[in-house]
């Protein structure tokens, strides 16, 4: 009697679809469609999640994507002053990073106000070719037991209001506010920094990050 071919259990997923239940689920709160423990739930069996069954139970109940455009963010900036588009775009709400590493960088758009969550894990966002909705964009970041970095371009205006719990909460690279121009996007940087660390870096176009 030959032995009976073995079940197939799906598809594997990886760390780029994990992150992407994240970041729906993360809209899905975002829009007070799932509750704060309904998130924070969903979103640990996100990462632990092995096949592509366990991720799509976890969004089933919660409306598809709508495609991203070109279009909704700014072109890719080289060497000028990023601008504020009012064309109505809206953008990304928030990155989550759960021991693991979340990156944002090249041509995407920010929301007016973004929330950086890094918990045991670490965010990296990178304005300098990003598209701002409104001219000035807040970043809410909480890194507990881990690291934000956010990276802004030379002619960007920045302000700080952190706390920082055994902890650091900072910004390097300042320049002089007479040296932008008038209509130069203002980057407010707020949050809480618990045994980790928030970061923000302004580096030119093409300067390694």
């Amino acid at each position: 009697m030959s032995e009976a071919s073995p079940v197939p259990r799906g598809v594997r997923v990886g760390d780029q679809d994990r992150q992407q239940a994240v970041d729906r689920l993360a809209d899905g709160y975002q829009q007070g469609m799932l509750t704060l423990d309904e998130f924070t739930d969903r979103t640990e069996q996100a990462w632990s999640a092995t096949w592509t069954k366990d991720l799509q139970g976890l969004l089933e109940d919660l409306p598809l994507a709508e495609p991203s455009h070109p279009s909704q963010g700014l072109a890719p900036i080289t060497h000028r002053p990023p601008v504020v588009r009012g064309d109505g775009a809206t953008g990304l709400p928030m990155t989550f990073a759960l021991m693991s590493g979340a990156d944002r960088s090249g041509d995407w758009t920010a929301a007016g106000t973004h929330t950086a969550v890094a918990i045991m894990g670490g965010v990296s966002l990178d304005l300098r070719e990003a598209g701002f909705t409104q001219p000035e964009t807040t970043i809410m970041a909480v890194a507990i037991m881990g690291g934000i970095e956010v990276i802004v371009p030379p002619h960007v205006r920045v302000r700080v209001h952190g706390l920082p719990v055994m902890g650091g909460f900072g910004s390097e690279g300042a320049v002089d506010p007479a040296s932008l121009p008038a209509d130069a996007p203002l980057v407010v940087v707020k949050g809480v920094a618990v045994m980790g660390g928030v970061g923000i870096k302004r580096l030119d176009y093409d300067e390694e990050a």
